[in-house]
């Protein structure tokens, strides 16, 4: 089983109401951080993947969450701007799915005078 690694802070939109600012506060299961862990890494690891791609590889990795948990976390992480959408492809089935992949980690580095 692969080990995902940890993803810093809730994520909560700036125009959300007060209320959902408490919720990703409290984001305290790890299911639910697991899940958005268990994307990214999966991204970072294997270059950009569709929702069911997604889905497979972790449940081929040992990951037990619902496809649709996976698309909420999926979701969660495009919010957050850690994800983003880079084209559509189709499926097997002919169906057309948007393409995801990790947005790039930009370090600041400080300046000091």
């Amino acid at each position: 089983m692969t080990a995902y690694p940890n993803i810093d802070g809730p994520v909560a939109r700036r125009g959300d109401p007060v209320t959902s600012w408490q919720a990703a506060q409290g984001l305290t299961d790890g299911h639910v951080r697991g899940s958005q862990q268990a994307v990214l890494s999966t991204l970072r690891q294997s270059g950009p993947l569709t929702d069911p791609e997604i889905a497979h590889r972790i449940a081929a990795d040992g990951g037990t969450w619902s496809t649709q948990r996976l698309r909420t976390a999926r979701s969660e992480l495009v919010k957050a701007g850690l994800v983003k959408p880079i084209g559509v492809r189709k499926g097997t089935t002919g169906s057309k799915f948007t393409v995801w992949a990790p947005v790039p980690v930009q370090l600041k580095i400080g300046v000091s005078a």
